[in-house]
């Protein structure tokens, strides 16, 4: 049997280990730099991070809190609806009146001016006519003469929509500003 010499567990002598240790290598970037006084908490992200979230909380409260009132205030839920109505209806007519066709016109203005008084005082829109418009509109204070223009509207939607009598464009634009000026009184005016 041959005796070789011991075989070392580590190649390097001790000497050169403690030195490889204690020897701090040169970095070749100085990576991120922070101010030595830098606190995150200042710096713009942290701020933003932190509003954030109360904004969202806000906008949730008050798109609830409308949520709420229109399923339970009848009356201010009618009054949105009239609205949305009315100026969905009057770009509807703004294009039906440069069509030649008089009785499409009429007949959707006479069902925007339904939609909306319906909407408006909290009748269901099928019942609104000129006789029934009379009654309820005149027992709320309307002025006499939105009570006149209202009436004189549904007649002549009535006389155009029924016979055979066709309006011009003329007539049909000055309908149109009725429309607007009656939906405008309505709106200034709480019902």
């Amino acid at each position: 049997m041959v005796v070789g010499p011991p075989i070392a567990v580590s190649q390097v002598p001790p000497a050169e280990e403690a030195l490889t240790r204690d020897i701090i290598y040169i970095k070749e970037s100085p990576g991120t730099l922070l101010k030595k006084d830098y606190q995150v908490y200042k710096g713009r992200a942290f701020i933003i991070l932190i509003v954030l979230p109360l904004v969202f909380l806000a906008a949730l409260y008050f798109v609830e809190g409308r949520k709420n009132r229109l399923a339970r205030d009848s009356v201010y839920a009618g009054r949105v609806r009239a609205f949305r109505v009315s100026r969905k209806g009057m770009s509807d007519l703004k294009n039906k009146s440069r069509s030649a066709d008089t009785k499409v016109f009429y007949e959707t203005l006479f069902k925007v001016l339904q939609d909306y008084l319906g909407n408006r005082v909290n009748v269901p829109a099928g019942g609104i006519t000129a006789d029934i418009v009379d009654h309820v509109l005149a027992a709320r204070g309307i002025d006499y003469e939105i009570l006149a223009k209202v009436r004189a509207l549904f007649e002549t939607c009535d006389r155009v929509r029924f016979s055979s009598l066709a309006a011009d464009r003329v007539k049909m634009k000055d309908d149109l500003l009725e429309l607007r000026e009656i939906i405008e009184y309505f709106e200034r005016k709480k019902i």
